[in-house]
């Protein structure tokens, strides 16, 4: 995915969803440099996580919005 197919949009998260992408980033960026590789941005394994987990969310028997 190149930035030129990044439509620009705010997305607000709170102090909680902040830290976890952060620490998140921060562990699989020690890995990928680890091995030699480019490290991540946050907005970069937002994008990442987004696009596969949109394709699984589903609404259950009870109507509840959940991820398979």
């Amino acid at each position: 995915m190149t930035i030129e197919e990044y439509n620009p949009m705010m997305l607000r998260l709170s102090k909680k969803e902040e830290k976890a992408i952060t620490d998140k980033c921060t562990d699989i960026n020690k890995i990928l440099i680890m091995e030699g590789c480019q490290p991540v941005k946050n907005s970069e394994l937002l994008h990442i996580v987004l696009t596969d987990i949109i394709k699984r969310i589903k609404v259950n028997k009870r109507n509840e919005i959940e991820v398979e």
